[in-house]
């Protein structure tokens, strides 16, 4: 069974040169013939809108329903101990009468009484994936309250959205959890199908490259935006990882800069857990670099040297790329070198 995959919100991409022809290429791809059509399935109205039943009547219609999704909702992301005990069933009973949980599944169910923009949309992602990946399962799509914990979840045949963690940057719950305002402004609904297709990737596609330095991560993580670019090539760059305007505005800007500075620092190469982290992980901005600069500049980078490969190397598919773990070949042939 895959692990949990818990979706952090990272990276940015921007439209340079070098990227602009390998979107355009992704563009070119017609799914209109694709035979697909996604229904998502609420669980979350099975869960909490199902007071009629007993707990042990509804344990065993969510087990039935959902299999293995409900094993790891209910034992890893709620922490309510394994469904085999027999005092599981009073630890669900005071689960989904918990009147916070309560709560929170009804002020959700206002924004997400239906899910038919998010169905539309994600439709189209699949269909995308269906095109690249014939052979490949595809997810089904299920709604859950995840009591804040986690974006996205990822098993082996389920992609669950934890709704209440897109209730919008105005959802007074929010500050009051201690959410920092530079997440709290991605907790959107209309950033919700981009999560969903890169928490799909990053559990498809796990990170084994050869070497664990900062290009590597850069590249791995270039490599799954560069398969969000793939499921959604008309969306816009700022709807698949959550920069603001001015955020992307600094990157175009400054992308020579930043690279010039990741060049005289000797960071491409570097195995310490600190730098790997300082240029790859959340937060407020990078502080080594600007205060305007957005936080996870290595991520975005990555991403533009990915870009940049698939442009120089236009037979390699999207499934080579992907299972591809040769970091350092992918950014030498990537010739990634942005322009002042």
């Amino acid at each position: 069974m895959r692990k949990i995959a818990q979706i952090l919100f990272v990276a940015i991409v921007l439209l340079s040169f070098f990227s602009c022809e390998n979107k355009n290429s992704l563009k070119d791809v017609k799914t209109d013939d694709i035979n697909y059509k996604l229904e998502i399935i609420r669980f979350d109205k099975d869960v909490f809108a199902s007071q009629k039943m007993d707990a042990k009547s509804q344990v065993r219609f969510l087990k039935k329903k959902y299999g293995g999704f409900f094993d790891i909702y209910a034992g890893s992301v709620m922490k309510l101990g394994d469904n085999k005990d027999s005092n599981f069933y009073l630890s669900f009973q005071k689960f989904r009468e918990n009147a916070d949980l309560q709560d929170i599944y009804t002020r959700t169910l206002k924004i997400f009484e239906n899910v038919d923009d998010i169905e539309k949309d994600l439709n189209e992602g699949l269909k995308h994936y269906k095109y690249y990946f014939p052979n490949k399962l595809i997810p089904r799509i299920a709604t859950c309250i995840s009591g804040f914990n986690y974006p996205i979840i990822a098993t082996d045949s389920t992609l669950a959205i934890s709704l209440d963690m897109y209730l919008g940057k105005k959802f007074e719950y929010y500050p009051m959890l201690g959410i920092p305002t530079y997440k709290v402004c991605r907790m959107d609904k209309q950033y919700i199908s981009s999560d969903c297709m890169l928490g799909w990737a990053m559990s498809e596609f796990t990170d084994s490259t050869l070497n664990q330095d900062l290009i590597s991560k850069m590249v791995y993580y270039g490599k799954m935006y560069y398969f969000v670019d793939a499921m959604f090539p008309d969306k816009e760059d700022s709807l698949k990882i959550g920069f603001n305007e001015s955020e992307i505005n600094w990157c175009e800007k400054n992308e020579a800069n930043v690279w010039a500075f990741f060049i005289e620092k000797k960071l491409l190469y570097s195995s310490n857990i600190d730098d790997i982290q300082k240029y790859t992980s959340d937060g407020p901005f990078t502080s080594s670099i600007s205060k305007e600069s957005p936080s996870r500049i290595g991520i975005w980078v990555g991403w533009q040297i990915v870009r940049s490969y698939m442009k120089q190397n236009p037979n390699v598919k999207l499934a080579q790329l992907l299972m591809d773990k040769d970091a350092h070949k992918i950014f030498l042939q990537s010739k990634y070198k942005p322009k002042k």
